[in-house]
């Protein structure tokens, strides 16, 4: 458990926790950080499709879903989703 205030992507999937899992379906299509790109679409999943334990679609021009003109981050065999 971390201390401190939650940022926008932390709310919305706080908001979106059911038991253990979260609605993956839901808060990808959110846009937490109001940059007008999906929370999906900044982790890789644009079409909302991603499973846990599974690799998105899109591992190449990665950027936090919960801050505004992050520099993307660029993921060479899947190090960001370790």
């Amino acid at each position: 458990e971390g201390s401190g205030t939650m940022n926008a992507f932390g709310e919305d999937f706080l908001a979106l926790l059911a038991g253990s899992s979260v609605n993956w379906g839901a808060l990808c299509l959110m846009d937490s950080d109001g940059d007008e790109r999906t929370n999906g679409d900044e982790l890789g999943d644009p079409e909302c499709i991603w499973v846990e334990g599974a690799t998105p679609s899109r591992v190449v021009g990665i950027t936090h879903p919960a801050f505004v003109d992050q520099e993307i981050i660029t993921c060479y065999n899947s190090p960001c989703f370790n």
